[in-house]
């Protein structure tokens, strides 16, 4: 089974409720991802870890011949009922041939997939894989026609209810962007010539991570006071071979969101990277600003970050120049006040130094930060001492290895590629340098309305456009049995979908 649609449709919802059928069913279902990101957030396990294929870029007969000397690959195969493949448009068709024939050898079966129950998830019209030549997508696979039986295409747009926004976006995912639509997004767009700077509490997204890195640390650095590293801590399973760890390190290191350091000031702009809890608004993709840092925290220091659960993020400009200058009055206030340094030698005059100073940085992070909290006063937020979580890449039985960090990213700027999947109430596209296939229709369609948007230099002609091989595709369509019920009732259709799945070979 293929499922698909457009952005903000429902896709990851979809599958949770999937799964959770299956499980019912007392089958044991696998979620995997094509890219190190998506796997942290599906729970962790990359389709290159789990079916054995480990980079792929060896020879298919050779990468068979591995995986059925490992037993804990066939273990792993044939112990699966059900194998979900999260982000297909990143896998090219040479990976899907080669996993499909690890999964045939380690089963004994030559079904596709050795037999095992397969939903792809994704959009063709988002990101593309990076292909080493031959065919790019994973539909030009020789199996693809032999493992994917239907098609469930969600229609409903639920991240923007802004009917001709989404319309437009539609057109951009299409590359083919009509009068109405051109006009809507020119209405976003501003020129490219420096004059303009983002709105407040805008999300600047870069086609490239150096663009967004520098943006963050520039931001950083105009904050007063001293930065407060945070470094992760790295943990694994003891179980897999030296070399499958080793594998998991490097896709780990390549894919994980929350950095190795992660830099922090009072006043920093940052965008929650887990769905810590969705009830109350604390989802992948929340905006917030460090406010402070949380009191006995028995491990160092732990970011205190007022999270925006609403669709207004206030302006702090006014807020953090006011704040800067409360706490460089609330530095050199207890440094006058200190004077223990004074006396003493050698080690115990430099300790006593060190204390003044920490103490001095205290004070000036408290003012700022009751200045960045009096700004917040009246806009629908939560206050949170955070904790660290597990980032998590596993083979999808023993083998794991995880980063440990708070699950926190600078948010001034993002690329589009680790946009994918968020919903942001205001951001800034910075369009000159995006050049990839689907890369616009992935930056635009994270704005849940035109009102949030704004395009710098955007030209729908130079960047709108859709990958030659996706555009001749055959178009998407539900099938038939399922058509009549998902005209009148969406719900029922997914459940005919499951019910095809969980009754089929």
């Amino acid at each position: 089974m293929l499922l698909t649609g457009a952005a903000g449709t429902g896709k990851s919802l979809t599958v949770t409720r999937l799964v959770q059928a299956v499980r019912r069913d007392a089958r044991r279902v696998v979620v995997t991802a094509s890219t190190g990101i998506a796997a942290c957030a599906v729970g962790g396990v990359t389709l290159h870890a789990f079916s054995g294929v480990g980079s792929a870029q060896r020879p298919e007969r050779e990468i068979v011949q591995s995986a059925l000397r490992n037993p804990r690959t066939v273990r792993r195969w044939r112990a699966a009922d059900c194998l979900v493949i999260e982000e297909v448009s990143m896998v090219d068709a040479d990976l899907l041939s080669k996993v499909d024939a690890v999964a045939r050898a380690c089963r004994g079966r030559d079904a596709p997939m050795g037999g095992v129950q397969t939903v792809l998830v994704g959009d063709f019209h988002q990101l593309p894989p990076v292909s080493r030549g031959g065919p790019a997508f994973a539909f030009e696979s020789p199996v693809w026609p032999r493992l994917v039986q239907h098609t469930v295409v969600l229609r409903e747009v639920f991240r923007q209810r802004d009917s001709a926004f989404v319309r437009a976006l539609n057109a951009v995912r299409a590359g083919a962007v009509g009068a109405a639509d051109r006009a809507l997004l020119a209405r976003c767009a501003v020129p490219a010539d420096g004059k303009a700077a983002a709105p407040a509490g805008a999300v600047v997204l870069c086609p490239r991570n150096d663009e967004a890195d520098a943006i963050n640390a520039s931001r950083l650095a105009g904050l007063p006071g001293r930065a407060t590293s945070l470094l992760a801590s790295f943990t694994e399973s003891k179980e897999g071979s030296a070399g499958e760890r080793d594998s998991l390190r490097r896709q780990l290191e390549r894919g994980c969101l929350a950095p190795a350091q992660l830099q922090l000031k009072v006043g920093a702009s940052v965008v929650l990277l887990t769905n810590l809890d969705p009830a109350r608004g604390l989802v992948n993709g929340t905006r917030g600003v460090v406010t402070g840092w949380a009191e006995g925290a028995a491990a160092g220091p732990s970011p205190r970050v007022r999270f925006f659960t609403g669709s207004d993020i206030p302006d702090l400009a006014e807020a953090l120049a006011r704040g800067s200058a409360l706490a460089a009055r609330a530095r050199a206030a207890e440094l006058s006040g200190a004077g223990s340094s004074g006396g003493g030698r050698g080690a115990a005059k430099k300790a006593a130094v060190e204390a003044e100073a920490e103490a001095a940085d205290r004070a000036a992070d408290a003012a700022l930060g009751d200045a960045v909290e009096a700004a917040c006063s009246g806009v629908q937020s939560l206050l949170v001492d955070l904790g660290r979580e597990r980032f998590l890449v596993s083979d999808g039985a023993a083998a794991w290895v995880a980063r440990v960090q708070f699950p926190l990213r600078l948010a001034w700027a993002l690329s589009i590629h680790k946009s994918q999947g968020m919903t942001l109430d205001r951001l800034w596209v910075r369009c000159g340098n995006i050049w990839e296939a689907g890369q616009a229709y992935v930056a635009l369609s994270r704005a849940r309305s035109p009102e949030g948007l704004t395009l710098e230099g955007f030209d729908p002609a130079r960047h709108v456009h859709v990958h030659p091989r996706v555009a001749s595709r055959a178009p998407e369509r539900t099938p038939a049995h399922w058509g009549a019920q998902a005209a009148a009732n969406p719900a029922l259709a997914l459940d005919a979908a499951i019910g095809d799945l969980l009754g089929g070979d």
